[in-house]
């Protein structure tokens, strides 16, 4: 809160959307900076994409649908399955236990169908999803050869006449309705929003990391030039100056100091010494 001239004033919350929109426009910047990196990483994204999908086998799907009918006759004896209606409900109860699915899984065919009893109606629906058309449509075939054989079985075993019996009849045969490809464009799309997302902070990653390099050659530019002699302490100053040891002035001797005999001087004064002699003589003359 500030107080200013008399007047109370709320200061207000500072807003996140230019933070927001200045981060927004870094990584864009950078993106762009780097396209060299973002491009083919999103490419290797797209491909991956496609391969996955590629992977994924589509399913298809055959329905099927059944009517109960009722016997021509009327029975004298009550019916186990009692109306209609009740014998839809029991037979969708039969075919949706076990028996039933290891039955058609120890034949070769799919267990993973679907019985669907419309409501009070004698319509049965039978949906099969399978990795093949042909395993598909023999699968719901065999779902309907089951439930007749199932109402048979339990009619015959009340007494019930033939024609006195519920009987399914087959309104329409199996047959493809569609094919699902719901779980290749799903896993496409996980792959390629991931791949692009990898993308994106691979190549900010990149341009903050090239960054990081330049600021630190520049740094050690800089002090190059400002303090030479902090990055190179073992370099003698000489050196590093480009001089060397012949150009330093020599230290002349003093005129007093003797001459020091060389050694073939010497070596011939021994082997001639009637030659020191002569010098010796001459020295003397000179002085004289």
């Amino acid at each position: 809160m500030l107080q200013k001239w008399g007047t109370l004033q709320v200061s207000k919350p500072i807003s996140r959307r230019n933070g927001v929109s200045m981060d927004v426009w870094r990584i864009t910047v950078a993106v762009l900076r780097r396209w060299y990196v973002f491009l083919p990483l999103l490419v290797v994204s797209g491909l991956s994409a496609y391969a996955v999908g590629e992977g994924v086998h589509p399913q298809y799907e055959v329905t099927a649908t059944a009517i109960l009918v009722p016997g021509a006759q009327e029975a004298e004896i009550d019916n186990p399955y009692g109306s209609i209606e009740s014998t839809s409900d029991v037979l969708s109860i039969v075919l949706d236990g076990p028996p039933v699915r290891d039955e058609l899984e120890d034949q070769g065919l799919n267990p993973d169908y679907e019985i669907d009893t419309r409501s009070r109606s004698s319509i049965i629906d039978v949906t099969v999803l399978s990795d093949t058309r042909p395993e598909s449509v023999a699968t719901a075939e065999e779902v309907l050869e089951v439930a007749q054989r199932e109402l048979s079985q339990r009619q015959d075993a009340a007494g019930l006449p033939k024609d006195t019996q519920i009987s399914l009849e087959v309104l329409r045969a199996p047959a493809l309705s569609q094919v699902v490809t719901d779980g290749r464009m799903r896993n496409m799309a996980i792959v390629g929003i991931a791949g692009a997302a990898l993308s994106l902070l691979v190549a900010i990653l990149f341009d903050d990391l090239v960054g990081i390099i330049k600021r630190w050659v520049e740094r050690r530019r800089r002090l190059r030039r400002s303090h030479p002699s902090e990055l190179s302490p073992s370099i003698p100053r000489r050196e590093r100056r480009g001089a060397t040891p012949s150009d330093e002035p020599r230290q002349r001797q003093p005129d007093d100091t003797p001459s020091q005999p060389s050694a073939g001087a010497e070596a011939a004064s021994q082997r001639d010494p009637t030659a020191t002699d002569d010098r010796e003589s001459a020295s003397s003359q000179g002085r004289a």
